[in-house]
């Protein structure tokens, strides 16, 4: 059965009467800009200051990608639920069954019960956050276990239905430009699948992504590509932007990964006096290096760099694009394998 949110639909009805439009606006150029189109509608006016909406489009960019983001969520799902829906009524047809008759069957008849032994453990490894004696709550606990096994098993019934048919998903997720021009590389230049990252090195998070991201290019090397752009918070980290200099004067010698790797290693002792002192460690040349670090030759760079990941609707580190698809946070391999094989799938990969 299809479920209808209603806490979405307020969200979705806005949504899908504002975003189309919005999505053009964001990736063109104002209109004022572009010889032989009209200027852009003025939405307010201060003491005759017009405020235009291209202006209004480019302050609230980030919020509409999110919205963006989460209709298509909201939308996926849907086409989920419909996918299922739609294999479970053949297969119960199939066999002059009705689909709740055939999941009982197939889904309810098959999961076992919960045994003392799951209670027992699954008490004892939350113990700390029931609180509770476990003959107090032991009723609630075999309920809890027993609709997660009732789910696990639905899923992988309906998982099974699904490789046996022929489904193709059309739904396009929502794609965000984000250029990779002068962007440090890992990987195959001509790999399908570029990763871009916006990071900075003084986040504990963006540290704790590292293996995930070096897994991916090692378990689709030749398809998978990694762009590094920086976004040093500056407000909480303060010694962020001079070791984002500093990695780019690394990479004048070729030593930008081996810089950045080194940075992330030692991210709790990153005082700007030390960054030097990682040169000399990595081999390069220190006098050529400190002089590039003292000139702030890339500090324009780096400014540039946050100001593209702003406009692309980030607020915090890591933040991630694949192939333009939005990823927020470190998130685990799955979530980014999940997307690759998706985006492989929708090139013939």
């Amino acid at each position: 059965m299809v479920i209808v949110h209603r806490r979405w639909f307020g969200f979705v009805l806005f949504a899908a009467l504002l975003l189309p439009g919005v999505q053009a606006a964001w990736r063109d150029p104002p209109a004022a800009a572009q010889p032989g189109k009209t200027p852009a509608p003025v939405v307010a006016s201060v003491n005759g200051q017009e405020i235009t909406e291209a202006e209004l489009l480019d302050r609230v960019r980030g919020e509409l990608l999110k919205l963006e983001s989460q209709l298509y969520e909201v939308k996926r799902q849907g086409v989920e639920d419909l996918i299922s829906q739609y294999l479970l009524e053949e297969a119960a047809k199939a066999r002059n069954l009705t689909p709740g008759d055939l999941l009982q069957v197939e889904v309810e008849g098959k999961v076992g019960e919960v045994t003392p032994k799951e209670a027992e453990d699954f008490y004892n490894a939350n113990r700390a956050r029931i609180r509770k004696p476990l003959e107090e709550v032991r009723e609630q606990v075999v309920q809890y276990l027993r609709q997660n096994k009732l789910s696990d098993a639905r899923r992988a019934y309906l998982g099974k239905l699904r490789e046996q048919a022929q489904v193709k998903v059309y739904l396009k997720p929502p794609l965000i430009e984000v250029s990779v021009a002068d962007a440090p590389l890992k990987g195959s230049p001509d790999a399908p699948i570029t990763i871009i990252e916006f990071s900075d090195f003084q986040c504990p998070f963006c540290k704790r992504v590292l293996p995930v991201l070096t897994q991916l290019l090692e378990q689709y090397a030749g398809k998978v590509k990694l762009a590094f752009r920086d976004f040093p918070l500056a407000n909480i980290h303060p010694q962020a932007q001079k070791a984002a200099e500093a990695a780019h004067c690394a990479g004048e010698q070729g030593k930008y990964w081996e810089y950045h790797d080194l940075l992330f290693e030692r991210q709790e002792t990153l005082p700007t006096a030390n960054l030097v002192e990682y040169a000399q460690g990595l081999g390069l040349n220190s006098q050529v290096f400190q002089t590039c670090l003292e000139s702030s030759k890339y500090k324009a760079k780096v400014e540039r760099n946050h100001a593209d990941g702003i406009k692309a609707g980030i607020t915090g580190t890591p933040a991630f694009f694949i192939n333009g698809r939005p990823i927020s946070g470190a998130q685990p391999l799955e979530t980014f394998k999940a997307i690759i094989d998706e985006e492989l799938g929708r090139q013939g990969s």
